[in-house]
């Protein structure tokens, strides 16, 4: 190939990506919020708020004055950075894999599942799901170009907010185009484990189905046998106040992390307690939404609810 040809491919190239990359930004921006899967999803505004937190906090380190910046500005900063970011990825991956007519599946996924999920598609590649969502965006384009020329338009946002942030561009739009990134790895991980949770669903129906020649999950008959038969887990209980298990034991030996011998104080949590409560464990990070009673195996969840005892407490 002759220098000549080589320049008239590499603009042919260069055309056909900012092809895409305009129809692609036209698409997302025209369609409807709600064609998202992860828009539907109140974990989807928990990771948000996760989000905002860890990046105020970044941001809080790497801009002088941060702090002096008055808190409605900063709130507006944080949905360019945050909330705009994801919603933009989430929809543009549902706008290029899921036709208009199609609707996002129902169905709600707990926050630690997907938030895992994402964490393990952008940041363990070789891993199942990271190849998974690596093979649906090169299956797509250059989604990536998409979301980095998302990210310079958001930031003009920013940095008509604020002189102090006109400084720091290139580490604005990085959290910018993170963010994008992470809307679209949100998108992905919501359809894939509601797809799993459908599956696991119908094999459920088939078991039941097989055992008590009945495959309606929701009949309580039929559980009652499947419990009787092969054991069932017990409905997950709502938060105890006063860490006191059903069983008579009491929950503060087991309520740990890495080290049983380090257990957590969960007193010191008591006036954050309510549904939306994200618990990030001091030692390693880990995200828990509730505990389980050493003793007898009982779960409990504060997303069930908050009691001061679960004395006379009734499941059914």
């Amino acid at each position: 190939m002759s220098e000549t040809q080589e320049q008239d491919f590499e603009e042919a190239v260069d055309e056909e990506l900012d092809a895409f990359v305009d129809d692609t930004m036209k698409r997302t921006m025209h369609a409807p919020a709600t064609h998202s899967c992860a828009i539907h999803q109140n974990s989807f505004r928990t990771a948000n708020s996760v989000l905002r937190y860890v990046i105020e906090y970044e941001l809080s380190r790497s801009i002088e004055g941060f702090r002096d910046i008055p808190f409605g500005v900063v709130d507006e900063l944080l949905s360019c950075f945050c909330h705009q970011p994801l919603i933009y990825g989430a929809k543009l991956f549902a706008t290029l894999t899921r036709s208009p007519e199609e609707p996002p599946p129902e169905g709600q996924v707990v926050f630690s599942e997907v938030w895992y999920a994402m964490h393990e598609a952008l940041e363990f590649p070789e891993s199942e799901i990271g190849k998974a969502f690596a093979s649906a965006i090169n299956q797509i384009g250059p989604v990536r170009s998409v979301l980095a020329s998302a990210a310079w338009f958001i930031l003009g946002e920013p940095l008509e907010l604020h002189p102090a942030f006109r400084s720091h561009e290139d580490e604005l739009v990085e959290f910018i185009y993170h963010n994008t990134l992470r809307g679209a790895a949100a998108e992905f991980c919501y359809v894939r484990l509601m797809s799993d949770q459908f599956e696991m669903a119908g094999w459920f129906k088939n078991m039941t189905a097989a055992i008590t020649g009945n495959p309606d999950i929701t009949d309580l008959d039929n559980l009652a046998k499947m419990s009787a038969i092969i054991g069932m887990p017990d409905t997950i209980l709502p938060w105890p106040e006063d860490l006191q298990c059903f069983c008579g034991k009491s929950l503060k030996k087991a309520i740990y992390c890495c080290d049983p011998d380090k257990p957590i104080d969960m007193d010191e949590f008591k006036d954050q307690l309510d549904r939306d409560f994200i618990f990030s464990s001091p030692c390693c990070g880990e995200i828990f939404e509730g505990f389980r009673c050493d003793a007898c195996s009982r779960v409990y969840s504060w997303r069930q609810g908050i009691v001061g005892t679960l004395t006379g407490y009734s499941r059914m």
